[in-house]
């Protein structure tokens, strides 16, 4: 019975000896392995999985009320790794995101930048900070995310610091919302005096340059009854049509291009010369160096400006008017076209 105690007792000392050894042993173990071998090893997950470094910045840091501005994230990352924003970011009721776009580009020493440009309007008023945007990450099969910096911005009313006052305003002056003001009848007599200027200057324009046919074109020219060529006979047979059509009567613009358009077929195909589209400072300059005399040509151009003024210089040319430019254009058509008369028979012998 003694025996079973005595070993009953050593059993209980060597239990309670064994687990102060065992801690001995493993302070002893940690003691001979350096200071440290038994120190605590942490392991950051961003040197493990090759995170990207982010930051943000806002541009312009001191925006108006319901203004846009910009807010620049950018990310710096390695081969291998692939980043992206997530496609809404929560900013908080402070800032509401309207779009954004993004740009890479690489660095001298073979790193790649992405920013993302992301506009961003503020909606209320004060020192606030833009909380930061979470970038995500990708490499080795394996995911993960940053934050940016937060970014302070200062947001100011549209009138300034004035709206940012909480303090009441003093009693100011009443205003009248009506008054006296001579504004609109200056303005109005302006626009009547612009009015009766230009009134007055066309009418002193058309006064000037109205066309004055020749006295021989106001009479009645009859034909002389000479043998003419065919251009002449045919430009005469055009003229006859355009007196009888009514044409002046109905259309004289239309009547006037008619006449040119008969004077230039006959004068090009009389003397041989490509007058057929020929504008009128074309056919002047062939009058400059044809062989027409010179009371011909000169009266052959003063016909042809009386009519450019009926068919592009707004002059409205009455009836009688057009008639008698059409017993001109007849009667430059004889001039031009006809033998000259043959010398009395005396004359003849007596020179």
């Amino acid at each position: 019975m003694r025996a079973r105690l005595v070993t009953l007792v050593l059993l209980a000392g060597v239990l309670a000896v064994a687990p102060a050894r065992a801690q001995t042993a493993v302070d002893a173990g940690a003691g001979g392995g350096g200071a440290d071998a038994g120190a605590p090893v942490f392991i950051d997950p961003e040197d493990l999985l090759g995170a990207p470094v982010v930051s943000a910045a806002a541009t312009p840091s001191e925006v108006e009320l319901a203004r846009r501005f910009v807010l620049v994230v950018s990310a710096e990352y390695e081969d291998g790794v692939t980043v992206n924003l997530p496609s809404r970011v929560d900013l908080g009721p402070a800032f509401e995101e309207q779009r954004r776009t993004s740009s890479d580009q690489r660095t001298s020493d073979g790193k790649h930048v992405r920013q993302w440009q992301l506009e961003l309007i503020a909606w209320e008023l004060g020192e606030l900070t833009v909380p930061p945007v979470q970038v995500t990450f990708i490499r080795g099969g394996k995911a993960g995310a940053v934050q940016t910096n937060p970014v302070p911005v200062r947001v100011v009313g549209a009138l300034g610091d004035i709206v940012e006052s909480t303090e009441p305003r003093d009693l100011a002056p009443p205003v009248a919302l009506t008054r006296e003001s001579w504004l609109w009848v200056w303005l109005a007599s302006a626009a009547v005096g612009l009015v009766v200027a230009v009134a007055v200057a066309w009418w002193l324009a058309r006064r000037r340059r109205r066309p004055r046919p020749s006295a021989r074109y106001m009479a009645a020219v009859p034909l002389r009854r000479v043998r003419l060529g065919g251009p002449a006979e045919e430009a005469l047979a055009r003229l006859e049509a355009i007196d009888t059509s009514g044409m002046l009567a109905r259309d004289r613009k239309v009547a006037y291009t008619e006449m040119v358009d008969v004077m230039r077929s006959f004068l090009g195909r009389q003397f041989d010369a490509p007058l057929d589209d020929a504008t009128t400072g074309e056919l002047r300059t062939w009058l400059a160096g044809s062989g027409l005399g010179g009371a011909s040509r000169l009266e052959l151009s003063r016909w042809v400006d009386d009519c450019d003024l009926v068919k592009f210089g707004g002059f409205t040319a009455t009836v009688e008017e057009g008639r008698a430019h059409l017993a001109g254009a007849r009667d430059l058509v004889v001039a031009i076209a006809a033998p000259p008369a043959a010398p009395p028979t005396s004359e003849v012998a007596r020179a």
